[in-house]
């Protein structure tokens, strides 16, 4: 049986950020203007790493300056080890933000209206680009997981603390307006609840290690508990109730796998989301016989029932054979393609690589930031320096 019960998450499902949502409301409820002031703000803030921007409304500067500090439990040298480890496997984890971490979101059908609703997968400003949006908010997510993961992100005002500091913020503008439309809590949970935070740390972190051991990437539990830990300190400062952090790897398991059982379920949201994703890769490949394995990927990473769910078919494509076939006459590999053949670790390094390469180049539609990976995680990766 859980430790966390049905009641218990029945409760967080109910609960937002109260010190977040008390900044947002008291500026948005000043007046249009104010609103439209705060809004390019919170676009600001969300979408760049660089430190908090001066003449701040007191209530936002109080804000920045009360949740910087890290938890008591905090502990330097788990966090060290954490940003270790994701200097040496980050191009797999990119790759299990985009086939595993991100999709198994959409598999939750509540986590799924919450994202369809913001619109910032399928809707966009007339005459922008649709691929322009989804590289958007690909982007932001993996740039959020770059800076907190980063050497030193977690460090008292370190780039990672200020980009969750901005996140928990936007979270709350995003639910001030969602509520402000008539969100219905009582059937889908409050927007972005503490349940639905808690759930997306676990993704972040539990799920992500336990797609890493998928692709044949064995950890050892110290290694585990170390990314664990950093992940945990992430969710404290945007927003996670304490309650809802779990501190060891077996109430990690516990806590996420209950919280999935009871918001997983089929919808239209997590589908056109998910499709919409399957689009973003299938646009960074230049050839068409590629097109095969984001899916494919998808259906390995996250099981068949949860890409059925999601209506992926990966199906048995000539293409795809195709591909496999050049693959292994080029590698003089023989094994299948499952996931404890060298086939397979080879397809998902090589995705891995091309998705954070692609990432490098992506700007956003004003082309005023681009994503940004520090020298030292670039020579880890291979990856050519900043121009």
């Amino acid at each position: 049986m859980s430790k966390w019960t049905a009641a218990y998450l029945d409760e967080m499902n109910q609960k937002m950020d109260p010190i977040a949502d008390k900044v947002v409301a008291s500026i948005l409820s000043k007046g249009a203007a104010e609103e439209m002031a705060v809004n390019q703000l919170f676009s600001k803030l969300i979408r760049t790493s660089d430190p908090v921007p001066a003449g701040l409304p007191p209530e936002v500067q109080n804000y920045f300056e009360e949740t910087v500090k890290l938890p008591e439990w905090a502990d330097p040298k788990l966090i060290r080890a954490g940003e270790k480890l994701f200097g040496e496997h980050g191009q797999m984890i990119v790759l299990m933000l985009f086939c595993r971490c991100l999709p198994m979101g959409y598999a939750c059908h509540r986590v799924a209206k919450v994202m369809a609703s913001t619109g910032r997968l399928q809707e966009k400003p007339p005459g922008t680009d649709r691929m322009v949006m989804l590289n958007r908010r690909i982007m932001e997510t993996a740039q959020f997981i770059l800076n907190v993961m980063q050497p030193g992100g977690l460090d008292a005002k370190g780039t990672g603390v200020r980009t969750s500091q901005k996140v928990r913020l936007t979270h709350a503008a995003i639910r001030y307006f969602l509520e402000q439309q008539g969100w219905d809590s009582k059937t889908l949970g409050a927007p972005i609840n503490q349940e639905y935070m808690a759930g997306v740390v676990l993704t972040f972190s539990l799920v992500t290690i336990d797609g890493l051991k998928t692709v044949g990437v064995d950890l050892t539990e110290d290694e585990k508990l170390a990314y664990l830990h950093a992940w945990n300190v992430v969710g404290h400062i945007i927003g996670v109730d304490d309650g809802l952090i779990a501190h060891t790897y077996a109430d990690a398991e516990d806590l996420f796998w209950t919280i999935f059982d009871r918001q997983k379920g089929p919808s239209q949201d997590g589908t056109d989301l998910t499709k919409s994703l399957l689009d973003y890769m299938d646009s960074k490949f230049p050839l068409d016989v590629m097109d095969a394995i984001p899916p494919f990927m998808v259906e390995k990473l996250c099981g068949p029932e949860i890409a059925a769910m999601l209506n992926v078919k990966a199906g048995k494509s000539v293409a795809l054979k195709m591909m496999l076939e050049a693959m292994r006459f080029a590698g003089e590999v023989t094994e299948k393609l499952d996931q404890d053949s060298k086939l397979f670790r080879e397809v998902t390094a090589f995705l891995g690589h091309a998705l954070l390469q692609e990432l490098v180049n992506v700007f956003n539609e004003e082309k005023q930031i681009h994503f940004y990976i520090p020298p030292s995680l670039r020579d880890d990766w291979g990856l050519p320096p900043a121009k």
